[in-house]
């Protein structure tokens, strides 16, 4: 009785879907499913219509989908319904959905670039997917390119704009907003700094990437009241793919040629307009080569000549370039007269 009410229930489906009567029934289940594959009574065509128009309440693991496989086989069913049966099921399988949607973890990605299959196909999994416990660091974008991956799947999961600078020893880190334009990919880059240079001091700010760092060269440490940028500073950029100006506003500066000096690979510097003003500001920009992981920086040194605390805001624009620019010739000293 117990298998005719099951072929029973199967048939009253087939018969409300030939009528296109709407379907009321709840999910098909996995018993009655395997028992009605275990035997022909009941077209697979009919099977299948039935599982299209409700849904399945049942995940389909090793030992579920073993189970249908081997009902099917015992209900002498064709290779080729099998493969229509199975294409239904996942398609009817909600928790299947739920499971192949879920963000990958870090191993399974690992795996999967492992593997050496078609990078295309795996980009489209990582963009529906995500991937859930991968931190935004230098270190996991080279884990991901250690395990085969390319610069557009590592630039993807791990925007180079998003990670983490460490603090640099013996400075002060501060709070570096994005400004409204706010573009990684822009042509020109700049930065906006508005301090307060305690008096009689010089200080000095570092920007590298995504970060702004100060401390105090002499004198009081400095006050950051604001700082924006457009971009990340420069990577793996050097000094002669580089073209950058900088300004001063709250001194009387001018921008100065830009030269070696120093031991930097770039220099400029702000002077005052009035040689003999004795208390001008000064700013002096350098551009050193890359650190160990190819970022670039500025280094700015701001001072402050007055006897009272004075803000200023300072801009530095800068541009990669294509093409390396000519070098500008240091000054030259004559030779030490042999005695």
């Amino acid at each position: 009785m117990r298998l005719q009410g099951i072929f029973l229930g199967f048939v009253l489906i087939a018969l409300r879907v030939s009528a296109q009567v709407p379907p009321v029934a709840p999910p098909v289940e996995f018993d009655p499913l395997r028992e009605a594959l275990r035997h022909d009574a009941i077209p697979m065509a009919d099977v299948m219509k039935n599982i299209q128009n409700r849904w399945t309440d049942f995940d389909l693991g090793d030992s579920q989908l073993a189970a249908l496989l081997s009902a099917a086989n015992e209900g002498k069913r064709s290779p080729a319904e099998i493969g229509a049966l199975l294409r239904t099921l996942l398609d009817a399988c909600q928790k299947c959905h739920a499971r192949v949607l879920a963000p990958l973890t870090l191993d399974e990605l690992l795996l999967d670039l492992k593997r050496a299959g078609e990078r295309n196909a795996l980009m489209q999994e990582v963009k529906v997917r995500k991937v859930k416990d991968l931190e935004i660091s230098e270190a996991s974008a080279n884990v991901l390119r250690a395990a085969g991956a390319n610069e557009e799947l590592v630039g993807f999961l791990v925007p180079d704009d998003k990670v983490k600078i460490s603090p640099l020893i013996g400075y002060k880190t501060f709070e570096l907003k994005h400004a409204e334009d706010y573009d990684p990919s822009a042509p020109e880059g700049w930065l906006k700094v508005t301090a307060e240079i305690p008096a009689n001091s010089s200080s000095e700010f570092v920007f590298k990437h995504n970060a702004l760092f100060g401390r105090a060269v002499s004198g009081g440490e400095p006050t950051v009241l604001g700082a924006y940028f457009n971009k990340p500073a420069p990577r793996n950029t050097d000094f002669e793919h580089i073209d950058f100006t900088q300004s001063l506003e709250g001194g009387e500066v001018t921008v100065g040629d830009e030269k070696r000096s120093g031991g930097f690979l770039g220099i400029g510097k702000g002077k005052s307009k009035d040689d003999k003003g004795k208390e001008a500001p000064s700013m002096d920009v350098a551009y050193p080569g890359a650190d160990d992981t190819g970022r670039n920086s500025f280094q700015i040194r701001l001072a402050n000549k007055q006897s009272t605390p004075q803000q200023y805001s300072l801009t530095i624009h800068w541009m990669v370039l294509a093409a390396p620019k000519p070098l500008t010739a240091a000054p030259t000293k004559p030779s030490p007269a042999k005695k």
